[in-house]
């Protein structure tokens, strides 16, 4: 009725696609192929326009983004668009990452399918062969399958453009003749930008490369995604060049636009994740970037992608320059921490936290912590084990805690000695037995820790201890410039009230406390991490996030057994023992007298 009227055109019909797509009847895709019919019945050539084709986008959108169809539906929709003389926007690029991204598993069956065509230079092919391919591969099996509808629309709909099916089309998703999906990603990427560059790409092509970085980044291909810097820096010299010559092209309406400082924090956030040979081949670009980003935003987001090169810090003279601009940018003024130099601050720890000091040991205080808290939680585990939560387990355990969990001798060697010259006089034997093992206990001894529990690489300075550097896959043969503990500058200035006023914000701030704890775990320091968790939990909740993280931490130093024993330390885990059937006065005097 309303096609009858006259009051459709083909945006409308491309929401009418949408609707169905966030419907998702039975059959969704038969109800949207005879839409698209519809639509060029009533419009002919109209449906397609200088914006694009908004029917076959959303087609191509509901193919995507939903699980019933392969990989290949998705690649079949752009080659139908380019055959009908669609340039492709970026939300079609997008999704076209989007498909061959998270399908990774099915890329062979893809690139065995449609990637090569030796009868057509590459990157072109005509709807035909490509028709004939899907069928010799038994890809149109059955008939009614999502493959085959879009083969018979695909076929009607360039018949009806009067598209002649033996005619190359010029596409970037079939015979790319690519081998691995990387290489078939970048020859869509090049795709994409030459037509930015020739002025035909309908969109932005540096949010492309955000979706893009985004898409690599969850898939934790982190260094492809940073790699987009290059394109970005890339594409901002393009634009550059481009309005220094003043040339009338279509694309400079675009050209003033710039990098988001929000692409700038989201790659931020994943320098941190990748090799320092990749965070120094992309400095220069992030910092162009940077210079080129726009100011249509806060100042707090200005600061936090700005905060970010700080990690490109390579030597200690560019560290304690960055550690005074960051302890200059405190206003003591004001009570209260600004969120800029919190966001400095911050930076500048997971910097340290990247370059941790090398052949750390605990100090003797620290040591003896450790080693008071692993014999508690060794008793406590021995109480257990043989007493249950009877009465006299927190008996034995409070034993086992002072005796070096050593279990108390069932006779006494007075009391041995009597025995024997008991048995001695019951056989009427001259004297009693003189061998020296029959007044020995020879029953087997309880199994105790080792002498050495905790792992002596944190403590003996004749063994080289080789983490955290081991686990966080820091190669010795990596160049190495920051020499100097600039954590521990750091942590005096944090400590200066002087310097830093009298916020202590840090102690309110989850993220701030996690870093905190992980350069001092690396760095052996107990007694601090003690004092920071202690200090900080009055204000936060320790969480299962949390926890994970502190976990990781002692596993990354080497010393998985001792997160349990710095938690019982800190009070984050209660290790005593309750006895069955306690009385609420008993319970009360073991709370808060802490008895053993």
């Amino acid at each position: 009725m309303m096609v009858q009227r006259g009051e459709v055109d083909a945006a409308v019909f491309a929401r009418i696609i949408d609707t169905f797509h966030c419907l998702s009847p039975v059959n969704v895709l038969s109800s949207i192929l005879r839409v698209f019919a519809a639509a060029q019945d009533a419009l002919g050539n109209e449906i397609c326009g200088a914006d694009g084709c908004p029917l076959l986008t959303s087609v191509l959108h509901h193919v995507a983004n939903s699980s019933d169809y392969p990989p290949t539906a998705s690649l079949l929709v752009v080659v139908w668009m380019r055959a009908l003389g669609v340039q492709l926007c970026d939300w079609d690029y997008v999704h076209i990452f989007a498909v061959l991204l998270s399908h990774a598993d099915a890329f062979p069956r893809v690139r065995s399918t449609i990637a090569v065509f030796n009868d057509f230079p590459r990157g072109e092919v005509s709807p035909q062969a490509l028709f004939q391919r899907l069928e010799d591969r038994g890809e149109l099996s059955p008939a009614s399958g999502p493959l085959s509808l879009l083969v018979e629309a695909m076929r009607s709909s360039l018949q009806l453009a009067g598209v002649p099916l033996e005619t190359p089309v010029k596409t970037c998703v079939v015979n790319t003749r690519t081998a691995g999906l990387s290489a078939m990603i970048e020859f869509v990427v090049d795709d994409m930008a030459s037509a930015a560059a020739e002025g035909k790409l309908m969109g932005n092509l540096l949010h492309c490369y955000h979706a893009l970085a985004l898409l690599q980044s969850t898939l934790r291909n982190n260094t492809a995604a940073v790699e987009t810097l290059h394109r970005v820096a890339r594409e901002v010299k393009r634009r550059e060049s481009t309005l220094e010559k003043g040339t009338d092209h279509a694309s400079l309406a675009a050209s003033s636009e710039c990098v988001h400082h929000h692409y700038l924090i989201d790659m931020g956030t994943l320098l941190q994740r990748v090799s320092a040979h990749t965070l120094q081949g992309v400095r220069v670009d992030y910092a162009k970037s940077a210079q080129s980003a726009s100011s249509d935003v806060s100042q707090n987001d200005i600061v936090a992608a700005e905060s970010y090169a700080i990690v490109f810090v390579r030597s200690n003279d560019e560290a304690r320059e960055a550690l005074r601009q960051v302890t200059e940018s405190v206003d003591l003024t004001h009570h209260r921490t600004r969120l800029q130099t919190k966001l400095m601050f911050r930076r500048f720890v997971e910097l340290c936290a990247r370059h941790p000091k090398k052949n750390c040991k605990m100090t003797p205080t620290g040591l003896e912590e450790r080693r008071k808290w692993g014999r508690y939680l060794d008793a406590r585990d021995t109480s257990l084990a043989l007493f249950g939560s009877a009465k006299q387990a927190r008996d034995s355990m409070k034993h086992l805690f002072y005796n070096d969990n050593k279990m108390p001798e069932l006779r006494s060697p007075a009391i041995i000695e009597r025995d024997m010259n008991d048995t001695a006089a019951l056989f009427k034997w001259k004297r009693a037995p003189t061998v020296a093992s029959l007044r020995q206990r020879t029953s087997v001894p309880h199994v105790q820790c080792s002498s050495h529990a905790v792992p002596r690489h944190l403590w003996d300075p004749n063994v080289y201890n080789p983490y955290p550097h081991v686990m966080l896959s820091i190669s010795p043969m990596e160049e190495e410039r920051i020499t100097d503990d600039i954590f521990q500058e750091l942590w005096r200035a944090l400590m200066n009230p002087s310097l830093v006023g009298t916020d202590q914000w840090y102690l309110r701030d989850a993220e701030m406390y996690l870093l905190l704890m992980r350069c001092l775990i690396h760095r052996l320091d107990w007694e601090a991490a003690a004092h920071l968790t202690i200090k900080t939990m009055e204000s936060l909740t320790y969480t299962y996030m949390m926890d994970h993280e502190v976990t990781l931490m002692f596993k990354e130093i080497g010393d998985p057994a001792g997160c349990l024993a710095f938690k019982v330390a800190t009070k984050l885990f209660d290790g005593r023992i309750l006895k069955d059937g306690q009385s609420k006065r008993e319970k009360f005097h073991q709370e808060q007298f802490g008895e053993l």
